[in-house]
């Protein structure tokens, strides 16, 4: 449980992977999905009230980077890390057909 987690000598932060908490209910990625929103809140919670360790996380879908700093997070990563991935490979296929005449 969070608060176990958090109270954990030199543990400084928990980070919370929305992606992972949607699909531990069934519910990969559905974000706007009201249960979703609530685990993800009450995880939110649990190590805000802990008071032992920051809250860390990645951005889910429908959320502001700002949002979640005003909602007590410490650390927010914006991208994560298939999205980065996934992009750069666009990038690197873009360049790559440039280059050939058809």
């Amino acid at each position: 449980s969070i608060p176990d987690i958090a109270s954990v000598p030199g543990v400084d932060a928990v980070f919370l992977g929305p992606f992972d908490l949607s699909c531990s209910i069934g519910k990969a990625g559905r974000f706007d999905d009201r249960e979703v929103r609530d685990l993800i809140s009450a995880a939110e919670r649990a190590v805000l009230e802990s008071g032992e360790c920051m809250l860390a996380g990645f951005r889910s879908g429908g959320r502001g980077t700002r949002e979640m700093f005003d909602d007590g997070y410490s650390l927010v990563c914006g991208s994560v890390d298939l999205g980065l991935l996934r992009e750069a490979a666009r990038r690197d296929l873009e360049e790559a057909l440039g280059g050939v005449d058809p």
